[in-house]
């Protein structure tokens, strides 16, 4: 199946965008119905014309990043499940895909994750304290 990109999809609403919308869900369902039969291949294939077509449709993202994962695609899986929370963190899905992140991630990378996280909030504190040289050191930290 050939798919081109025409246009802006929900929330916008008629013509182009709900042409486009309703291509993004057939195609997530043509995923879903791949996925139940263990075609993960076909199903990360549909997911991912589907998430072309819309991108901010959070369940597209978290069956892509499923599909990823089955298919031992990490990096990609990961991707996704980050999309999946950036556009709904507090979603249906959103503590399975935290359990899953917590699986796929190895613990030395979760472990830099948060060195990184304190060492930007140590900057941003600085920064707003005026202490910009200590800022930037801590900054430099997170780059």
């Amino acid at each position: 199946m050939r798919i081109a990109v025409v246009g802006p999809t929900h929330p916008y609403k008629g013509g182009v965008a709900a042409h486009t919308t309703e291509l993004a869900t057939r195609l997530a369902a043509a995923g879903q119905e791949a996925a139940l039969i263990g075609d993960q291949a076909a199903a990360r294939d549909a997911f991912g014309r589907a998430a072309i077509l819309n991108p901010g449709d959070e369940r597209i993202a978290y069956d892509l990043g499923r599909a990823h994962e089955e298919l031992a695609d990490s990096a990609k899986a990961v991707g996704e499940y980050c999309r999946y929370l950036s556009l709904s963190p507090a979603g249906r899905e959103a503590t399975d895909v935290r359990d899953r992140l917590r699986r796929i991630v190895p613990v030395a990378a979760q472990r830099r994750a948060a060195d990184v996280q304190v060492a930007f909030r140590l900057g941003l504190a600085l920064f707003n304290d005026g202490r910009y040289e200590a800022a930037i050191r801590a900054f430099d930290d997170v780059v």
